[in-house]
């Protein structure tokens, strides 16, 4: 007689945990971005700008590994796939979202600046 599915894969309950936590993680560093753009921190403000340029970095990073193991629990034998498949979701939306908001950045970046203008000084051996 063939079993069933017995219980849920663990590594599909682990992507979808991580996953959540990195899209709590996610919206808490962007609200903390957005909170910190009007006003001057006391110390070294690049320390700050690298502080969150490596959570973002590890929150990338947090989402592929949930991807990976969103993507290993759907691939489970015998094994419930409701959480795996939660996990891939999650983490596919959120790596879109952190795609949307790093070409958004560089889009209004390209209009931040001016191009700015060569002028072309004649050498005078003409």
């Amino acid at each position: 007689m063939a079993e069933g599915r017995t219980t849920h894969s663990l590594m599909g309950a682990a992507s979808f945990v991580l996953a959540s936590f990195s899209g709590l993680l996610l919206a808490s560093l962007a609200l903390l971005a957005w909170s910190l753009r009007g006003w001057d921190p006391p110390g070294d403000e690049a320390a700050y700008g690298f502080g969150l340029i490596m959570l973002s970095f590890l929150l990338v990073l947090a989402e592929i590994l949930a991807l990976g193991l969103g993507v290993a629990g759907t691939l489970q034998r015998r094994r419930k796939r409701s959480f795996a498949l939660l996990g891939v979701a999650c983490s596919a939306l959120m790596l879109a979202v952190i795609l949307a908001q790093v070409d958004w950045v560089g889009f209004i970046a390209s209009f931040s600046e001016p191009i700015p203008k060569v002028h072309i000084v004649p050498s005078g051996n003409e």
